[in-house]
Parts: C-alpha cells; structure tokens; sequence
C-alpha cells in the first residue's frame, strides 16, 4: 500500500502530464488557418505528432484523402488567395511554403501527393 505523500506525489505527475497539451490549438486549425485551406470532413488523420523543445517545437500532421476529398481539396488549393505565393504546382501534387519571423521565426512547409493522396503539413518554430 502506498504512503499518502507518495500518492500525492503520483497524482500531480498523473494530472501534469494530461495537462501538458492544453493549450495547443489543434494541428487542423492550425493547418487551415496558415494556407488558408479548409480540409473536406471525410479526410483521415494518418499522422499528428506534437513535439515540444521549450520554445521551439515541430508539429507533423499527415493526412490521407479520398478520390473525392482530393479533389475538393485541391480545388481548394487553386481558389485560395494564397495560390502562386505560397501554395505552387509541384512534380507530385502542390506544395505549400511560408515562413514568418526572421530571427525568432515559424515555417509552415505542405506537400501534397496526389499519387498516394496525402497531405504532409510541418510546421516548426525557432
């Protein structure tokens, strides 16, 4: 049977570690509101890895369309205001780049497959 003190002790590491991702505005909004495209609904999330280095950090969000979601979403791509200056046709799909800052400074970097129909959005602060 544990002790009270080191029940405490467990309890606050517990309660720590669930808070640690509060206040982390999730990977689709943060995806949508810098290239300013909305993801279709029925697009799956193969990959979201947060990773936290004090101040700076990586996100990594991997996502899987449909034939259809593809298609929705790259249509998306072309009417957004953002196309020919961040977003640009690339070999495989589109890709996407935009940094903000100069010595503190955040990149947003997208490629999108369309052979394999993913998306892969990386965003990371230094």
């Amino acid at each position: 049977m544990r002790s009270k003190p080191q029940s405490l002790v467990f309890l606050y590491i517990l309660i720590l570690s669930a808070c640690s991702d509060f206040g982390i505005t999730p990977s689709k909004e943060r995806f949508e509101k810098n290239c300013h495209i909305t993801i279709p609904n029925d697009v799956k999330v193969a990959k979201d890895d947060y990773e936290d280095m004090t101040s700076d950090y990586v996100i990594n969000y991997t996502l899987k369309f449909t034939t259809t979601s593809l298609k929705d979403f790259i249509k998306n791509i072309r009417q957004s205001d953002y196309y020919n200056k961040f977003w640009s046709k690339s070999t495989r799909g589109y890709a996407f780049y935009k940094k903000t800052g100069n010595r503190e400074f955040t990149e947003y970097k997208i490629d999108v497959d369309t052979t394999t129909q993913t998306a892969f959005f990386q965003e990371d602060a230094n």
